[in-house]
């Protein structure tokens, strides 16, 4: 007894550093999860940002495809060509090359693009880059798979027509390699029908790049749907969400979690208006909490 007590400051120090010990691992505990918190947010916070940064880039290239669309729609050359009185000597081939010319300018200017036509109520003929024989012909040779001839006829007589369009695709691999394109009328509002239909088709390579710049450590999907929730671009080839998921994503941004084939994954995404588009990037749930 005398020996315990007269080794009572041992015991004393020696519970201390128990309870220290016990205080380190609950706090190394404590920090693990704070830091695994964080780590999650972080990447979450990441994933935004790249959305951001897609959705940034895409509208950029749709600003300035809608400029090249103003400056056909203001060309001497096409205004004249659809406008202008016509002679009795006119020559209807000789003025369409004209056109082709212009057209041809445009492209050569703006490298992500892939080519440009005008659809020209007054003949119901296509003007191109190239000569083109008959509308039919020149459909053909488009690769538009999405879309029959009968639909595409009735997009280019249609006004008030300002569209994004997924077409066809120009390889195997259809998800990495769409056609993209601008229809707008000239003019926009007229019931009557417009004068001609122009539209400017997008490079698919120049699009795809524009995915190009998600972090590949995050090993997600990312991919842009038009108004009818259509896939547009996508970096893996895969479908748009269910429509049951579609339906909760009412929000300009946000955050939806679901279950895909058995894997929890996690669903990101930003609205635009101008035109109807939806960013969206799906990540399994278990990289954000690695």
């Amino acid at each position: 007894m005398d020996s315990m007590l007269s080794n009572k400051p041992v015991v004393k120090l020696m519970l201390l550093l128990g309870g220290l010990g016990l205080l380190l691992l609950v706090a190394s505990n404590v920090f693990h999860i704070a830091s695994s918190k964080l780590t999650h947010y972080e990447k979450k916070e990441k994933t935004i940002k790249v959305l951001k940064q897609v959705k940034q880039a895409m509208d950029n290239e749709i600003k300035h495809i809608n400029r090249v669309y103003l400056r056909i729609s203001s060309d001497p050359v096409v205004q004249d060509y659809l406008y202008a009185q016509k002679p009795a000597s006119f020559d209807q081939r000789s003025t369409e090359e004209l056109v082709m010319k212009s057209l041809n300018k445009y492209k050569a200017a703006n490298p992500s693009i892939l080519d440009v036509y005008m659809y020209v109520k007054s003949s119901q003929s296509i003007v191109s880059t190239q000569a083109v024989e008959t509308p039919e012909h020149f459909f053909s040779n488009q690769l538009y798979h999405s879309m029959e001839y009968a639909t595409w006829q009735q997009l280019l007589k249609s006004y008030q027509n300002k569209n994004y369009l997924y077409l066809g695709q120009a390889s195997k691999d259809s998800f990495k390699s769409p056609s993209l394109a601008l229809f707008q009328s000239l003019p926009l509002t007229d019931p009557t029908g417009p004068d001609a239909t122009i539209v400017i088709v997008f490079k698919p390579d120049s699009l795809q790049s524009i995915l190009d710049t998600v972090d590949p450590d995050l090993r997600g999907t990312v991919m842009i749907t038009d108004k009818y929730d259509e896939v547009l671009l996508s970096s893996q080839a895969r479908k748009a969400p269910d429509a049951e998921v579609l339906d909760e994503m009412i929000g300009d941004s946000g955050v939806q979690y679901m279950n895909e084939n058995g894997i929890k994954v996690v669903l990101f995404y930003l609205k635009s208006t101008n035109p109807q588009m939806t960013y969206i990037t799906i990540i399994p749930e278990h990289l954000l909490d690695r």
